[in-house]
């Protein structure tokens, strides 16, 4: 529950029988291409809300745009900006949701635990060649590649969301702001 501290126990996994591991491998498979589908839908969301941002944009800041057309641009903005944060944020944590079923699935099952992470331990580094340099240099740990994606969509749907508000409060305020 919210309001305990303290990390949470993770159930130990239960022995089951032959005809019980089966049926929990296939549920294993229902629920790990679950995952997959849901991470793609994570990225789709904000990359439809940009295009449909950059539309209404390209709306609010035309000149020849009338006050209400604008008033009206400006508001769905906003409005899609605050929606597509939400909707990114349901869909990583119901990954993570996913996840964390996932990896309590194979440790039941036995199943080596690196599958859930795409094939590669997020914990690992990048991976190095016998003398102990690493392999490709675009793995390098950069500044960029340690900061999550998630994050970085979320400030960017942020940011257009203060711009199209700027933007209202401009064509309430000062609509002189937008003309030639």
């Amino acid at each position: 529950m919210w309001f305990r501290r303290g990390r949470r126990r993770t159930p130990t996994p239960r022995p089951i029988d032959s005809d019980g591991r089966a049926a929990l491998f296939l549920q294993y498979e229902l629920l790990w291409f679950r995952t997959l589908d849901k991470d793609a839908l994570q990225w789709q969301a904000p990359a439809l809300s940009l295009t449909a941002q950059s539309f209404l944009l390209t709306i609010t800041l035309a000149p020849d745009t009338s006050r209400l057309s604008r008033t009206v641009s400006a508001s769905l903005g906003v409005v899609v900006a605050i929606v597509a944060m939400q909707l990114m944020a349901k869909h990583q944590w119901l990954l993570q949701r996913d996840l964390n079923q996932l990896s309590l699935m194979e440790s039941t099952l036995g199943v080596p635990s690196g599958r859930m992470n795409y094939g590669w331990p997020r914990d690992a580094g990048p991976r190095t060649d016998r003398e102990g340099s690493e392999c490709n240099p675009l793995l390098k740990s950069t500044f960029w590649r340690r900061r999550r994606s998630y994050l970085w969509w979320q400030l960017g749907m942020g940011a257009f969301g203060v711009s199209f508000l700027a933007c209202l409060v401009a064509s309430l305020v000062a609509p002189c702001v937008f003309s030639t």
